[in-house]
């Protein structure tokens, strides 16, 4: 298999036509394995390039709001995705230990990639001197699945279901 890296405490869980597993990691975590190339953002399954520019697409007004949100400590961010493809990476499950060993390979995330740009943002800044916790725990929901299975994944998480009435969202809160 190659190098090998494990997650422990993982369980597994269902969601779509693949296994997948859930998981908890910290911010720390998240930020090490982004440097390390270990988890990518493929922008041909998220928002693309700016053809005029050449950079990604991002809405930077929402990953500011969710960097000082997670700074402050309030953010609610939700379930993060990976997605180790399985034409290109091996996943190893361990009922017993509940350890998820995964090969040689990097991580895509097929959704959530502002939320992990924003979590980006925050570790950055704890070495700036904020009160961002490094150690601020995330869940993680990991696919293996085919990479042209994340197009799908993408729109599930953010075109199906319907958002509640604007108006009724905002008064509650």
């Amino acid at each position: 298999m190659g190098l090998q890296t494990s997650i422990e405490n993982v369980s597994r869980t269902e969601d779509g036509p693949y296994e997948c597993y859930d998981a908890v990691v910290t911010a720390h975590d998240i930020s090490q394995l982004y440097k390390t190339g270990f988890l990518k953002v493929d922008d041909d399954r998220q928002r693309g390039v700016d053809s005029v520019t050449g950079k990604r697409i991002l809405h930077e007004e929402k990953i500011e709001q969710w960097a000082e949100q997670l700074i402050r400590g309030e953010a609610y961010l939700g379930q993060l995705s990976w997605n180790f493809r399985k034409d290109e990476t091996e996943l190893k499950y361990d009922e017993a230990t509940r350890s998820l060993k995964i090969g040689a390979g990097a991580a895509a995330i097929p959704d959530s990639g502002h939320r992990h740009m924003a979590i980006l943002k925050a570790a950055e800044s704890a070495g700036k001197g904020s009160s961002f916790k490094l150690d601020r725990k995330v869940s993680v929901r990991i696919y293996n699945a085919p990479a042209s299975e994340e197009n799908r994944i993408f729109y599930a998480m953010n075109q199906e279901g319907r958002k509640a009435d604007p108006t009724r969202s905002k008064r509650l809160y």
